[in-house]
């Protein structure tokens, strides 16, 4: 269990070409695939800019009073003003418990540090609102928990989901310095899932994952990448990315049809592919 006080280490992803160390990241023309690397954090070279400014967060007009930075949440609430953490967000534990937003923001002082919701229960959910600057907005080690119409942007890792049955939809993940999305997770399903701007956009390493109906656009490297095992993707967009659109390295993934992609190129002499694994228009 995640406590409060405890320092995370965040997961780097590489994409892995000959001789490369994992930990390190690089776009090659072999399409290699992003690994994880927990011992450490090594800085992306030349990260995509990142509006930020923290100036713009110091004279909040309404803050929360049902809630605060760093509490422990164990009863369905919703947020009646905007967070500014200069710790840690909401840790939601227990199960069937609603966290929604209400339109508000959950913002750390401390930029891209810390976690910004976390769903340790059962059943949980966070919806309808902006989670931003943490060093990972939203994080899932729960079973069956959701999230859903939340905006994850400036973070260092946008969401991450490490649980079970995880279903993510109608959601934005913009301006990671790191994945837009990861997952580790079983039996998850993503959907509707915008990844917009980041280092990378959807990286699946996760078994039986539903990939349906998702856009990655202008991610840095891959928009999408799966080395999971049993994933089925569908109907999702990759399009302008710096690397290939769509790289299914899982021989077990199920093509569902319907993806697309173009325009994705390394900006390099080498030849991008646009999908590789599944078939795109």
């Amino acid at each position: 269990m995640f406590g409060l006080s405890r320092r995370r280490s965040v997961v780097l992803i590489a994409v892995a070409g000959a001789g490369m160390a994992v930990g390190a990241v690089s776009a090659t023309a072999a399409g290699g695939a992003p690994h994880t690397n927990s011992s450490h954090v090594v800085a992306a070279p030349n990260p995509p800019v990142r509006p930020h400014s923290l100036t713009a967060h110091a004279q909040p007009a309404v803050i929360a009073t049902n809630v605060h930075c760093g509490q422990t949440v164990t009863a369905s609430v919703t947020l009646n003003g905007d967070l500014f953490c200069n710790g840690p967000g909401l840790v939601v534990t227990g199960a069937n418990i609603n966290v929604n937003l209400g339109g508000h923001q959950v913002t750390s002082n401390t930029f891209q540090a810390n976690v910004g919701i976390q769903l340790n229960g059962k059943t949980d959910t966070v919806q309808n609102g902006l989670v931003s600057d943490f060093q990972i907005g939203v994080e899932v080690f729960g079973t069956t928990d959701t999230v859903l119409n939340v905006r994850a942007s400036n973070n260092y890792d946008g969401i991450y989901d490490t649980g079970a049955g995880t279903k993510v939809t109608t959601s934005t993940i913009a301006s990671s310095a790191n994945n837009g999305f990861t997952s580790t997770s079983s039996g998850a399903t993503y959907s509707g899932v915008h990844e917009l701007n980041n280092l990378y956009g959807l990286v699946v390493f996760g078994t039986k994952t539903l990939v349906t109906g998702n856009v990655a656009n202008g991610n840095s490297f891959y928009g999408i990448y799966d080395g999971g095992v049993g994933s089925t993707l569908t109907k999702n967009v990759a399009d302008a990315n710096g690397g290939d659109g769509i790289r299914v390295a899982d021989d077990l993934a199920i093509d569902g049809a319907g993806n697309t992609a173009k325009g994705n190129d390394y900006a390099s002499t080498f030849t991008p592919i646009q999908c590789f694994g599944v078939v795109c228009s």
